[in-house]
């Protein structure tokens, strides 16, 4: 019997230095320090982008929780999402939100929110963010302007958005 794994075994690699972060070599994306957000964890404008871009009907929320299951087939909206993630039941400290074309997935942890996507998919997210004067790069940079720097306390963010060769430092 082989075991299905999860959505964050699935698409982020958690293992050693975490280099590649993703288990998709070539998807990039961005980080987001957690604590600037509610519930959601996210900014609604980089939902809306990231929903524009893969053109999604419904997403899936997987929260860690001891007691709830997954949000399945959650309507791709802002209010939806926000719904969701809101209910006392469903306020973890993680969570996984990914659409069923595996592209792109996004993992909110405690201290950080990393959003992956494939190349094609980050671009498109990229190119809907532009109406916001701002990129998945750029949005990373916002919450850690070190970034840019060559310490090593960064590379796994520089890894995330694509500024690593081959995603590893």
């Amino acid at each position: 019997m082989q075991i299905k794994a999860g959505p964050r075994e699935r698409f982020f690699n958690e293992g050693g230095d975490c280099i590649p972060p993703f288990t998709d070599s070539s998807w990039r994306g961005c980080c987001l320090n957690r604590d600037r957000f509610d519930a959601t964890m996210i900014p609604r404008f980089l939902f809306e982008a990231l929903v524009a871009a893969t053109g999604t009907p419904e997403i899936s929320v997987y929260f860690y929780t001891p007691e709830d299951s997954p949000a399945l087939g959650v309507a791709a909206n802002w209010a939806a999402f926000r719904a969701v993630a809101s209910r006392p039941a469903n306020q973890s400290l993680e969570h996984v939100i990914c659409g069923a074309s595996g592209n792109w997935a996004v993992l909110c942890e405690l201290d950080i929110v990393v959003v992956g996507a494939s190349p094609d998919v980050a671009a498109r997210i990229d190119k809907e963010l532009e109406q916001h004067g701002t990129s998945l790069k750029q949005m990373t940079i916002w919450d850690y302007p070190d970034l840019l720097s060559q310490d090593l306390r960064y590379a796994y963010m520089r890894a995330v958005v694509g500024l690593e060769p081959s995603g590893a430092p």
